[in-house]
């Protein structure tokens, strides 16, 4: 019996040590570079992420980019339609391994959102 609580007090040490680890190992201005082609290849409009990428895997999956832009349509009086201080993603982890994307909460962190009409 006792073994057998050494072994799972093991792998669970090594499961928090991973988790602790695995955001240093993953490239994050690969993932930047990915978001960003996406955005951009979806609306048509440029995506600059110019600040830090920081990704944490305790309690949960959360992602937070720094000084985010995004821009406005051409011809608009404004360059940028948003700007954002921080975004921030907490993403559900068992749907993730799965390939499949779900977003528990979406934070914008002093958002200037510039909307304007056509005529």
């Amino acid at each position: 019996m006792r073994k057998i609580i050494i072994a799972v007090v093991a792998v669970l040490g090594v499961l928090v040590v991973a988790a602790l680890v695995a955001p240093f190992l993953i490239p994050l201005d690969w993932v930047k570079d990915k978001a960003i082609a996406q955005v951009e290849a979806t609306t048509g409009r440029k995506l600059t992420i110019a600040g830090d990428v920081s990704l944490s895997l305790l309690p949960n999956v959360q992602v937070k980019v720094s000084d985010v832009s995004f821009a406005n349509r051409p011809g608009s009086d404004v360059a940028d339609m948003v700007t954002l201080s921080d975004l921030a993603l907490d993403v559900s982890l068992m749907p993730l391994l799965d390939g499949e994307l779900v977003i528990n909460e979406f934070v914008l962190v002093d958002p200037v959102i510039y909307l304007e009409t056509d005529a």
